[in-house]
């Protein structure tokens, strides 16, 4: 049951990230800042969703020519638990 919510939820940020990413490009965006979705309360784990947001925007970049020049994530600061995982696989 777990690694089947898991794998629903990284699809989910995927697409969010993608969609998110596509729409700022469209509108002609140099910047967008995404939240660390589902790893408060949800309690999606942290290192699975880091690296499908960061590897979303990796496969944005590496097929798309865009105006975005800086993707930036939004953490919470008193959540070290999220910014350690983040660091930790060097993301």
């Amino acid at each position: 049951f777990t690694s089947n919510l898991t794998m629903s939820f990284t699809t989910g940020a995927e697409v969010f990230c993608d969609k998110g990413l596509h729409e700022a490009d469209q509108r002609g965006h140099s910047s967008i800042a995404f939240p660390a979705i589902g790893t408060g309360q949800l309690g999606y784990p942290k290192d699975i969703v880091a690296r499908e947001m960061f590897n979303t925007v990796k496969k944005f970049a590496e097929k798309n020519v865009s105006s975005l020049r800086q993707v930036d994530f939004v953490l919470y600061p008193k959540d070290y638990n999220t910014i350690k995982v983040v660091f930790d696989n060097n993301l």
